[in-house]
């Protein structure tokens, strides 16, 4: 084969990567997979190149033909396999894909992030600056400039090579509990719920009722649970803290004016929807509370108790437009929302707390139940919870298997039929809808396709168990394990949507007891200092700001008891 304008990048990507398979359709493809996604993201359609309307030995662009359902990157290698005029239009129809595609795709945020395709670990800097020199060269070899073509090539290889030696040395750590969001004890974190947060690393704390009090003791409880986890407490920063608060029944936040969204659906008023759901995310905001559970895009089935009123309405497109506003109105105030629960619990008999649910519905029934989910993923939902709900007439291999535990339903219907490519997180996996071992249940859940597992437990045997069963699967299967990355890559984007500020309370109370104040470090601090200055020991400030060392950063917010 010939190498083009590359001939040493395919021989080091064999080399650094044994056993990678990398086809070559144009010249955008001698970039190297881990680095394409960082300035190709999927996007809208994309305009094909169309040789047949060049001017002046230019190449334009066709209206006519559109990539529809296509990410950027298929588009370019397509304009490589379209291009037959000769290779100087087809480097230039491959620039103006990558000026178009930079401009009209963001970057994604500057943080390591890992990829699918080989263990690799890449930050986006990097890759960019390698990305940056794939394109001066293709630019200037189609401009003519043979003169620096040499000099480009030989920066190119230098800066690839550099690049892939400093980000794909090591793979990234694997950390089966970022799969995982866990419940905690009581209103105050235990010392058994911090050995544990900081022991499996959960990807998200779920607060339930008995977790949740006035709005000061839940942001503390909130700051608790991030810093026993991490040591600081940011929004957006793993594990986020998730609520239940739908309205009506579902009132985790015990707020006085929280309507259900059948009393909701009712008014037929989505301007009142969503500034409802705006009064729940601002809530939430204040307590620290970062995903809200909801809206519940079910259907109000007449003679069905499973939902009833937590629904929005019997009718698909009304239920999926109120649901639209309701997850607008979290939107607006910087929060995250759950869409709940694939395939649709309206139509079911059974209650999945007590056993699975089953949809027997076939036909117009079944569509109208799937459609405010299918509109939901079409809208760009961050993320769905997908029940404990059997449906035999879309699994029919499996009918008494809920969708959680499906692979046909999760990565056959969500993610290969529908393109979803947001976050997917079970029900409660402690339901008694799933029956026998739950480590065996957590492996089938993410082979089914899920990205997070809820269980609304604290007991450190079971969720070890779990853990310990993900990092064992892992390690036997690498396909298991690329799942996982792939998940914590949906993690990453879904989480990115947040603000990243440090939650800092003025009042915390670490443990339950010790009143604090807060000291902002500055250049020239230290912890030992700092401790000196406010009359107390190195110990009890890494105690009371869970540390492990001594480290501290400028502008990080430390809390120092009172006297």
């Amino acid at each position: 084969m010939n190498h083009g304008l590359f001939p040493g990048v395919l021989p080091m990507w064999k080399l650094a990567f044994p056993g990678a398979q990398l086809k070559v359709i144009s010249p955008i493809s001698y970039i190297p997979p881990a680095v394409i996604p960082v300035f190709l993201r999927p996007g809208p359609p994309v305009k094909a190149f169309s040789p047949n309307n060049a001017k002046n030995g230019r190449p334009s662009w066709s209206f006519e033909k559109t990539l529809k359902q296509s990410s950027v990157p298929r588009a370019i290698g397509r304009i490589g396999r379209i291009s037959r005029i000769g290779r100087m239009w087809e480097r230039r129809g491959v620039w103006s894909g990558l000026k178009w595609a930079r401009h009209a795709v963001p970057l994604p945020a500057l943080a390591p992030r890992t990829y699918p395709l080989s263990p690799i670990t890449y930050h986006p800097l990097l890759c960019r600056m390698v990305s940056v020199c794939c394109l001066g060269f293709i630019r200037l070899s189609a401009k003519g400039k043979h003169s620096l073509k040499i000099i480009f090539h030989s920066l190119l290889i230098i800066v690839f090579a550099w690049t892939t030696r400093a980000v794909a040395s090591s793979p990234s750590p694997l950390i089966p509990g970022h799969s995982l969001i866990i419940a905690v004890s009581g209103k105050t974190l235990s010392a058994q719920d911090r050995a544990l947060l900081r022991e499996i690393q959960p990807g998200g704390v779920i607060l339930l009722g008995n977790n949740l009090g006035g709005k000061q003791q839940t942001l503390d409880l909130v700051v608790s649970i991030k810093r026993a986890t991490n040591g600081e407490a940011w929004s957006g920063e793993l594990p986020l803290i998730y609520v239940d608060q739908e309205g009506g029944r579902v009132n985790r936040m015990r707020l006085a004016d929280a309507p259900s969204a059948g009393a909701l659906g009712a008014k037929g008023d989505d301007k009142a929807v969503r500034e409802t759901a705006a009064g729940y995310a601002r809530e939430a905001r204040e307590r620290g509370l970062e995903v809200l559970i909801a809206p519940v895009l079910d259907l109000n089935v007449p003679g069905s108790r499973a939902v009833g009123d937590r629904a929005f309405s019997e009718d698909p497109e009304i239920a999926w437009l109120l649901g639209w506003r309701f997850m607008e109105g979290i939107f607006r105030e910087g929060r995250l929302p759950v869409v709940k629960h694939f395939p649709g619990h309206g139509a079911a008999t059974e209650d999945s707390h007590k056993q699975v649910a089953r949809l027997l519905q076939t036909g117009a029934a079944l569509e109208d139940t799937l459609l405010p989910f299918k509109n939901a993923v079409d809208a760009g939902a961050p993320a769905i919870l997908v029940g404990h709900i059997a449906c035999p007439a879309l699994d029919p291999a499996n009918p008494s298997t809920p969708a959680t535990l499906s692979p046909v339903l999760v990565r056959g219907i969500l993610r290969e039929q529908w393109g979803y490519e947001g976050f997917i997180l079970t029900d409660d996996m402690k339901m008694k809808a799933i029956e026998g071992n739950l480590a065996k249940a957590a492996i089938q859940s993410l082979r089914a396709g899920c990205d997070g597992l809820i269980i609304c437990d604290n007991s450190p045997a079971p969720l070890r168990s779990v853990v310990q069963a993900i990092a064992l699967e892992a390690e036997k299967d690498m396909q298991f394990r690329h799942m996982l990355m792939e998940s914590r890559m949906r993690l990453d984007r879904f989480r990115s949507a947040l603000d990243r500020i440090e939650i800092a309370p003025t009042s915390l109370q670490p443990d339950g007891g010790t009143n604090t104040f807060t000291h902002k470090v500055v250049k020239g601090d230290s912890l030992s200092k700092v401790a000196v200055r406010y009359g107390c020991t190195v110990e009890i400030l890494r105690e009371i700001n869970n540390k492990s060392n001594d480290l501290i950063r400028i502008g990080e917010i430390l809390h120092i008891p009172e006297n």
